[in-house]
């Protein structure tokens, strides 16, 4: 009798719980990383387009640009397709690239320019015109500019982001963007007058460097790319010159003449326009110092003052920090996020200063002890972060953790728009709370290569946090 074959399951079929575990766990890392290399990287473009915006560049929803990018990102930022995430955010990767190698070129253009006590120009010296980085929150110089921008194209090139580029699309990228600015300049230049408004000579200043082969600029940009040798030097004028527009000669203008000034800080606090009532709902929230300033990364620390009344013991406390740091030799903003006691945000809610030393506060702070920060309107934008589902309509938490009364919730209400629309916004008051942190260093002191690359770097690691918070409360996991 022949005997019936034992039937044996196949591997395949097998059931193997480590395994699948392994997969999903592997499968969650990569998810983990794309998320990480999107969020960076949109909060690197977000951070360019508000400096972008605060020098006056009218930015376009052309395909070249990176607003549309931008645009493009935050709309899949809740997608839960790998490959979409990919391809979206390699479009703004590249864009982004190619628009920092400009942005770059622009600035040493307009750094070369000097204007000597005769009116006239020499080339590729130090720029005459007075650094407006150390009063208050006006815009920095073309030096601090640029190395804000090397940083950014630092970060977008290391290992935690992407550490291979493709030239060829990064060229195609910047060809694209200088061909649509040659043709928007000759459609506004139907008369053949390139010089129109030239002021301060610039123009002329930039034709004649760009026309002399033997200059560091033609050696440097046009002799190694071929694409700003075909396009018109007024075109590169007409992008570098807006670096110019917030510096004033120091012997030409008196401190009355401030009208470059106050465009600047204008745009600024203007990082998104109001939505309509019709697109926002109201919602309470805890009275805080952090409510005050989602409305805008750069209330006055008046405002900010105002009713300010600290503990005794909380006063005694911070009189005593103050002293260690002095102590130390450092500022007290400094000591607070090495040696201090309580969370940041927990600091900024009472106005205390967290800045580093090189702040134009830290110094003040410092010397009078529990004095009203007036950077605490914009560490709350960065400080929040933390508790970022708050701002998508999420209950506010206590420091201990507990949602707080309905009575007392009702003390304020802030207006919210819907998650997605707020999002965009809050990035953007993001991108304009760490410029203004660039934008606030005190007279005489020169921040490093390594001091912005790291303010960028954290920058970036806050956008990614809010990307999660976000993606959370949509519903991806």
């Amino acid at each position: 009798m022949i005997q019936e074959p034992k039937r044996v399951q196949p591997l395949a079929m097998r059931p193997d719980s480590s395994e699948d575990s392994e997969l999903l766990q592997q499968a969650r890392e990569r998810r983990d990383r794309i998320v990480a290399v999107y969020s960076k990287i949109y909060g690197i473009a977000k951070f360019v387009f508000i400096i972008l915006m605060a020098y006056g560049v009218e930015l376009d929803d052309a395909h070249s640009g990176i607003k549309f990018h931008i645009e493009q990102v935050e709309d899949q930022m809740a997608q839960d397709s790998n490959a979409q995430l990919l391809q979206t955010i390699e479009d703004l990767f590249y864009a982004l690239y190619a628009r920092l190698n400009i942005e770059i070129t622009n600035v040493q253009l307009s750094e070369s320019f000097q204007r000597d006590n005769d009116g006239g120009t020499t080339r590729m010296g130090q720029s005459g015109y007075r650094s407006v980085s150390s009063a208050g929150q006006y815009l920095p110089g073309p030096s601090n500019v640029s190395m804000i921008f090397q940083a950014c194209k630092r970060l977008l090139t290391s290992e935690d982001i992407c550490n291979i580029l493709d030239q060829e699309l990064i060229c195609m990228k910047q060809a694209s963007y200088v061909q649509n600015a040659v043709e928007a300049f000759v459609a506004n230049d139907s008369d053949g007058y390139c010089h129109r408004d030239d002021v301060l000579d610039y123009r002329r200043h930039v034709e004649m460097i760009v026309f002399d082969p033997n200059s560091p600029f033609a050696r440097e940009l046009i002799g190694l790319n071929p694409i700003y040798k075909q396009a018109p030097c007024m075109v590169l004028a007409t992008l570098s010159e807006k670096y110019l527009g917030f510096q004033r000669p120091a012997d030409r203008y008196d401190d009355s003449s401030n009208v470059y000034y106050e465009y600047a800080a204008a745009e600024m606090t203007r990082p998104t326009p109001i939505p309509p009532p019709t697109a926002i709902i109201a919602i309470s929230r805890q009275n805080s110092v952090a409510s005050s300033s989602t409305s805008s990364s750069a209330s006055s620390a008046a405002t900010l003052s105002m009713h300010r009344l600290l503990p005794e013991r909380r006063r005694t406390e911070a009189n005593r920090e103050a002293a260690y740091a002095m102590l130390n030799g450092i500022s007290v903003g400094e000591y607070r996020r090495t040696e201090g006691k309580r969370a940041l945000r927990q600091y900024v809610r009472d106005q205390l200063c967290i800045c580093f030393g090189y702040c134009s506060c830290a110094r003040k702070c410092t010397l009078k002890f529990a004095r009203a920060c007036p950077c605490s309107a914009r560490m709350s934008v960065l400080c929040d972060v933390e508790v970022a589902g708050q701002y998508y309509g999420q209950p506010w938490l206590d420091e201990e953790g507990h949602a707080q009364a309905q009575g007392h919730r009702e003390q304020q209400a802030v207006v919210i728009m819907d998650p997605t629309e707020n999002f965009s916004r809050r990035c953007a008051q993001l991108g304009c709370a760490l410029f203004a942190g660039l934008c606030s260093v005190r007279k005489g002191v020169v921040l490093s290569f390594f001091e912005v690359y790291m303010e960028v770097k954290a920058g970036a690691e806050v956008f990614h946090q809010e990307a999660l918070a976000y993606r959370e409360i949509m519903g991806v996991v």
